[in-house]
């Protein structure tokens, strides 16, 4: 799935970057870009191209990082959901191989997408949490962002807030994990197809003949 997403994301970096193009901020970008196409003298400065791109470039960062996460979005979420099970069922059959556990995602998922969207949304507050303790993992470059230092090198207060994190996240794998984990092999057990049974061989003399 990694190759797939993959794919996807260089597909939305080209449709998001045609979409941007169409918005004002590119426009503003064009401008800054129009001294320097009428002067040909100041493309061979860096110094004078870094001046002229820069602010525009970094009013553009923002919407131009909007404009990809909904394109992605757009792309990336009827596939997310499709193949949402092949974790599951992969560890259902492993003999199967990847390709088709994610097949059998698909079949599963195709008409029932919307139930599985909202049994994520039921379990909001975990992935909440989640993203929390991923934070205290970068919880150095947070305080650095913020203007706040510690009295600490930078080499200690990396490892520092990765031990936070470590701590932080085995907390929180006892304390709920189990739940959310046995909650989605329900999932996927009430939306596996029955396995049809194997027709057992029918005896010469019924059972209660010798």
């Amino acid at each position: 799935r990694t190759f797939l997403y993959a794919g996807i994301a260089l597909t939305c970096i080209y449709v998001s970057s045609l979409l941007f193009s169409l918005t004002p901020w590119a426009g503003n970008i064009v401008d800054a870009l129009l001294p320097l196409m009428q002067d040909a003298s100041l493309l061979e400065d860096p110094t004078a191209l870094q001046d002229a791109m820069m602010p525009a470039m970094e009013a553009a960062a923002v919407p131009m990082s909007i404009t990809f996460a909904i394109v992605f979005l757009a792309f990336s979420l009827p596939i997310f959901y499709r193949y949402r099970m092949a974790s599951f069922a992969l560890l259902d059959a492993p003999q199967q191989g990847a390709f088709a556990a994610m097949r059998t995602s698909r079949r599963m998922c195709r008409q029932n997408c919307v139930a599985i969207f909202r049994l994520d949304l039921h379990f909001w507050w975990f992935y909440l949490l989640e993203a929390a303790v991923s934070a205290v993992c970068y919880g150095d470059l947070i305080l650095d962002w913020l203007g706040i230092s510690l009295p600490l090198d930078a080499t200690a207060a990396y490892f520092l807030f990765l031990v936070l994190y470590l701590v932080c996240q085995l907390g929180l794998y006892l304390w709920r994990k189990n739940l959310v984990s046995v909650t989605y092999a329900h999932a996927y057990n009430a939306l596996k197809p029955p396995s049809h049974q194997l027709s057992q061989p029918k005896p010469h003399n019924p059972p209660w003949m010798y």
